[in-house]
């Protein structure tokens, strides 16, 4: 996350620099079908159906647990979200900047090669 936030002060990262960019760029429902939306938030309700979480809560022994568990793993799922969310809004600015970016699917590896490496490239 540090990365980051350092990477975003040092490009002026902002959501007025987005909207220039591209208006609709934080729309989450822009091209988006029913099926799309459907399956947006399938993917987020689905979130505590994947086998590491469920081994977790089932490992809880008593249910006073189950409170401080909740918090340690939304706790971390909302640092995880953020960092993904983060980078690909800075990758998006970054590489906009750049020229554009042949695959958005790599914007975290291209930006981490670019940032990090830079002096072997």
């Amino acid at each position: 996350m540090a990365y980051l936030v350092r990477l975003a002060k040092r490009y002026k990262f902002d959501k007025r620099e987005i909207s220039r960019l591209d208006a609709n760029h934080l729309n989450p429902f822009r091209d988006q079908t029913f099926w799309g939306i459907l399956g947006l938030l399938a993917w987020g309700f689905g979130y505590f159906g994947q086998p590491h979480i469920i081994v977790r809560f089932m490992a809880i022994r008593d249910s006073k647990e189950l409170a401080k568990a909740r918090r340690i793993g939304i706790g971390w799922m909302t640092i995880g979200l953020l960092g993904a969310i983060m980078s690909g809004l800075i990758g998006f600015v970054y590489f906009s900047q750049r020229g554009g970016l042949s695959d958005p699917e790599t914007v975290f590896f291209k930006s981490l090669v670019s940032y990090f490496f830079r002096h072997f490239l």
